[in-house]
């Protein structure tokens, strides 16, 4: 049995980036990641642009305006979005501008329509405007050929709408990594079968190919196995095809626990099996040529927590991603914990603000067969081997779940 650091360690340096990038739509892009830098095509904003409804003026005509003593000056044009004015504003004169038109030239300022009131080719400014208000100037955001995102980011929205504003309809995207999951035991149903006794209904399958898909993977559902060495070594030779195969069940040390015997009959190197942490012992994790093997435990929490930790970051990483690891942040503990000190454990949290803090409570029974602790979730928090018990106001790290 190894630690949970060393288990990570070993994932992560047999963890490779899959091969291939496609081009993508920029709209079907997002939640992809990026296999190109994006550099500016043109300075941003490509021209000194209005960011208020108003008036474009001279800001020395306006050094010392009041409401009570407004100046009056002379309107001699519009200029609304998309739709630039060519005249030049000069002494005393103002140009009517809308959000996004091109600012003329001889204006240095744009006073907001809320300090002005237009009495026909005439305006009243009742306040001062000092000079750049108003405007966000060429190249402002950034200049052209500026990187602003490095590849290896995940496509969000705003770097869609980004792609749209400098004309990139296709990107590069690494692939996804193609990832198989297959369930294991004689008392698994389908979703839509009748319950019996004894029998339970597959959940695992499910809630894995939520968690594949979520990190950036693609998902292939290879169904369920029955504890036969037979049906397993056909439907694992299968998940071979895939990048990553995951089984969920049978890893354990039962008579019905053939997982691991089936591997190494089909030539797969086991790099560790079983991990010091609660849930999730009976971790095992191997290679196949190109297939990395995860198998995970059958409890439901245990299968979802066992991924959080050590599959979620293996695709990330496969995917391109830089920024692979888990995110976290540091909570106070909002009660005292006993805990049995054999091994680390991970334990099922939600985080709550309380005056600008942020706090965090356990999330129902912590058993591994508890799914309701993980819908309640929305944090993870370990707690090493050898602590008893952790008092509350404790400041600890949680590992957000998504």
């Amino acid at each position: 049995m190894i630690s949970i650091n060393l288990a990570k360690q070993i994932i992560f340096q047999k963890t490779r980036l899959i091969k291939g990038v496609e081009r993508e739509g920029f709209l079907q892009a997002q939640g992809r990641v990026l296999a190109q830098d994006i550099r500016t095509t043109t300075d941003l904003p490509a021209f000194n642009r209005a960011t208020v409804d108003g008036f474009a003026v001279k800001s020395v005509d306006l050094k010392a305006q009041s409401a009570k003593f407004p100046k009056l000056l002379k309107i001699i044009g519009v200029a609304e979005a998309g739709c630039p004015s060519k005249k030049i504003i000069g002494k005393g004169q103002a140009i009517k501008i809308m959000t996004g038109g091109v600012v003329p030239k001889g204006a240095d300022c744009v006073a907001m329509k809320e300090y002005c009131r237009q009495k026909g080719n005439e305006v009243f400014v009742g306040q001062a405007v000092r000079k750049g208000e108003g405007i966000a100037f060429k190249g402002e955001d950034a200049h052209k050929n500026s990187l602003i995102i490095e590849k290896g980011n995940l496509v969000t929205p705003a770097i869609v709408g980004l792609c749209a504003t400098l004309g990139l309809p296709f990107v590069k995207v690494f692939g996804r990594p193609k990832t198989a999951i297959l369930v294991t035991g004689n008392e698994l149903l389908n979703v839509t079968q009748k319950l019996s006794s004894g029998k339970i209904r597959s959940s695992n399958q499910y809630s894995l190919f939520t968690q594949v898909k979520e990190s950036g993977g693609a998902p292939i559902l290879l169904g369920i196995a029955r504890d036969d060495r037979r049906a397993l070594i056909t439907k694992i030779k299968s998940g071979f095809e895939c990048d990553i195969l995951l089984i969920s069940g049978g890893v354990s040390v039962g008579d019905c626990d053939l997982v691991p015997s089936v591997l190494r009959t089909l030539g797969a190197k086991i790099f560790f099996h079983k991990v010091a942490v609660q849930p999730g012992k009976p971790l095992l994790f191997a290679k196949k040529n190109k297939t990395l093997i995860f198998g995970l435990p059958g409890n439901p929490v245990s299968t979802m927590v066992s991924f959080h930790e050590f599959v979620r970051p293996c695709i990330l990483k496969m995917s391109g991603r830089r920024d692979f690891l888990t995110k976290t942040a540091t909570a106070i503990l909002a009660e005292e914990i006993k805990l049995n000190p054999a091994r680390t454990k991970i334990l099922r949290g939600k985080t709550l603000l309380r005056e600008g803090e942020l706090f965090v409570k356990l999330s129902e029974h912590q058993g591994s067969g508890n799914i309701i602790s993980v819908v309640k979730a929305d944090c993870l928090f370990k707690v090493p081997e050898g602590v008893r018990k952790v008092v509350k106001g404790r400041k600890v790290v949680v590992e957000y779940l998504s």
